[in-house]
C-alpha cells in the first residue's frame, strides 16, 4: 500500500507496519493517521487532486494499467485532463482470454487519441512456473489480482493500478456500508514486498476520494434507501462518471478471461484448479463502515 504521507497504512496481525503477510489466515489491519487534514473537495476535485499530488511526488511518465473497465479508465482520463504523462498499457492473454477487455481498452484510447501499448503475455505459463512462488511470498487471497504481480517486470516506470475504488453495499441487515478489503490493496502491498514503488490503490492514495464519493447525491440516495432494488454502488459507476466524462460507456463486469463468447463468470480450468489446490483457504479481511464511522476517521 502506498498513500500520501502514509495517511492509510497496514499491518498483518500484530506485525510491523507495512510488514509481510506470513500465513494464509493472517488478519489485514488498517491504520488511519491522526494527522490527516481533510480537504473539502468535490468528487471531481478530489480525483484531480489525487493525480496532481502523484505528479508532484513521483517522476513522470506513469505506467497506467488499462483493463478496459471504468476504474482504470477514470485514471487515464484524469491524467490526460491534467496533462500528466502516462504510458497506457494493456496485457493481452493467449487464446483470446481477455479479447473483450483489450477491445475496450483500444476503443478508449482511440477516442482519447492516446497511444496504447499492448503486451502479449502467457497466463497459463505464468501460473505453471511462477504463481506458487508468488503466493508463498504474499499469501494473496485473490488469484485474479495476484496474476498482476507477473506484469511488473515489463514495466519500467511507476505502475498504477485502479484499485481501492469507493464501494458501498447493503448488508444482510439492510444497512449500507462502505467496503474496503485486503484485496483492494494487494498490488501496493506486493510492491512493498518486492521493493518496488507501485501505486496499487489509486483511489485511496489520498483520503478525499472515498469521502467525496460518499457525499455524491446518488450515493446519498443509495444510503438513504431511496433507490429500491439497488444492493450496491457498483452498477452506478458508469452514471457517476458519465456526469464528468459523458462518453464513458457502461460495461458489464468481467473477470478478464471470458474469451469472445464466454459469460462474465468464465475462467480457464487451470485457474480454478490452482485456486482450489493452493489458495482456497486464504483469508481475505474485509472492513465495512457506516457513513458515521467514515466521518469519524478524521475527527
Amino acid at each position: 500500500m502506498l498513500t500520501e504521507n502514509n495517511w492509510l497504512s497496514y499491518s498483518f496481525d500484530d506485525g510491523p507496519i507495512h510488514g509481510k503477510k506470513l500465513s494464509a489466515n493472517a488478519e489485514f489491519k488498517f491504520y488511519i493517521s491522526p494527522d490527516v487534514k481533510l480537504k473539502n473537495l468535490s468528487y471531481l476535485e478530489s480525483l484531480k487532486n489525487n493525480a496532481a499530488i502523484m505528479r508532484d511526488n513521483f517522476r513522470e511518465p506513469f505506467d497506467v494499467l488499462l483493463s478496459g473497465g471504468i476504474d482504470s479508465e477514470v485514471i487515464v482520463r484524469t491524467f490526460r485532463d491534467l496533462g500528466i504523462k502516462q504510458n497506457v498499457i494493456t496485457f493481452r492473454l493467449e487464446n483470446n482470454y481477455n479479447v473483450k477487455d483489450v477491445a475496450a481498452a483500444q476503443n478508449i484510447c482511440q477516442e482519447l487519441n492516446i497511444p496504447l501499448t499492448i503486451i502479449d503475455w502467457n497466463l497459463e505459463q505464468w501460473i505453471n512456473n511462477h504463481a506458487y512462488d508468488a503466493y508463498q511470498n504474499s499469501y494473496c487471497p485473490m488469484l485474479e489480482k495476484m496474476i498482476r504481480f507477473g506484469w511488473l517486470e515489463y514495466l519500467d516506470n511507476i505502475p498504477v493500478f485502479g484499485e481501492g475504488e469507493p464501494y458501498w453495499r447493503i448488508d444482510d441487515n439492510g444497512q449500507w456500508r462502505f467496503h474496503w478489503g485486503e484485496d483492494d490493496f494487494i498490488a501496493g502491498v506486493n510492491g512493498r514486498n518486492v521493493g518496488r514503488t507501485v501505486i496499487g490503490e489509486w483511489y485511496a492514495y489520498t483520503p478525499e476520494v472515498c469521502i467525496s464519493f460518499s457525499k455524491l447525491p446518488l450515493i446519498q440516495k443509495l444510503i438513504a434507501n431511496e433507490m429500491p432494488g439497488k444492493v450496491s454502488s457498483w452498477s452506478s459507476r458508469s452514471l457517476i462518471h458519465q456526469a464528468i466524462w459523458p462518453s464513458i460507456k457502461h460495461r458489464p463486469k468481467m473477470v478478464g478471461y471470458e474469451g469472445q463468447t464466454g459469460d462474465p463468470a468464465t475462467r480457464p480450468q487451470f485457474l480454478t484448479d490452482f485456486y482450489n489446490q493452493v489458495m482456497q483457504k486464504t483469508q481475505c479481511t474485509v472492513y465495512k463502515y457506516t457513513l458515521d464511522e467514515m466521518q469519524g476517521w478524521f475527527k
